[in-house]
């Protein structure tokens, strides 16, 4: 509709065209322009190339109600309409290009986590602490809080963040409530719980996790201390060639 009210519009002159068919051809959604004397249909985005191709000078032109203008001057004309629009509403507070973050006191629904915030950023919407989301997650602790949900795979293989929200989402169901928490037994010497390893985790965080020092670690592992300790279990026969991750791993579970 506003393309047809627009006072400007492509006008072809018969008496100079010479029919050559070369603005039909050019345009892009298709139009008819050599038969045309004003091109009015809806389908037209003024992008003038049919005027830029055309040979004849004045057989098409670009008219704004009755005076010819350039198609330089169309696209001037766009470019500040268009990001000047941009410009001013979001001067008035109109139009904001980015998410607005999440006020003091909020909550985040699961449903609202989106891939652009940060893990901090769902930590503290979810009302949770950043190390039960890590947890919960299966992160490795080197991993920044600052990295986005999205990138959740970068560091936890198969991770996306639609299963990271479908984990949350099965925990929030069934969550241990605080009278629950209150009348529990409590057991002055709680059963070890057995350790678990992934092969993503650096050897650094494998050592913490076994309470034990890196270099307790590189002899069990029987690694040369060359090796960095940011180097992730699954990655470690790069350095030792034959190394089996999947072997070791399981006797530092079954003996940590």
């Amino acid at each position: 509709m506003i393309g047809r009210l627009s006072p400007n519009r492509v006008v072809r002159n018969d008496s100079i065209c010479i029919h050559c068919n070369k603005c039909t051809k050019a345009c892009p959604v298709n139009i008819d322009v050599a038969k045309a004397t004003e091109v009015k249909t809806t389908e037209c985005i003024s992008c003038n190339e049919c005027v830029n191709i055309c040979p004849k000078k004045g057989a098409l032109e670009n008219k704004f109600s009755k005076k010819i203008i350039s198609p330089l001057v169309i696209l001037i004309l766009v470019f500040t309409l268009f990001f000047g629009g941009i410009f001013v509403t979001q001067r008035l507070g109109w139009y904001s290009n980015v998410a607005a973050p999440l006020k003091e006191g909020e909550t985040l629904t699961i449903e609202a986590i989106r891939g652009f915030m940060t893990l901090s950023d769902v930590a503290t919407g979810l009302k949770m602490d950043i190390k039960d989301l890590y947890t919960k997650l299966e992160i490795p602790e080197s991993v920044p809080p600052t990295t986005k949900f999205k990138e959740l795979s970068t560091f936890v293989p198969g991770m996306t963040d639609e299963k990271a929200k479908e984990i949350l989402t099965k925990d929030m169901e069934n969550p241990i409530s605080q009278e629950t928490k209150t009348n529990m037994v409590v057991v002055t010497e709680p059963p070890k719980e057995p350790v678990v390893l992934k092969g993503y985790m650096p050897l650094s965080d494998i050592a913490k996790i076994l309470n034990i020092s890196i270099e307790e670690l590189y002899q069990k592992l029987k690694i040369p201390f060359t090796v960095p300790p940011t180097t992730i279990l699954k990655q470690v026969d790069t350095f030792v060639p034959g190394f089996d991750f999947e072997a070791e791993k399981t006797k530092l579970e079954s003996n940590p």
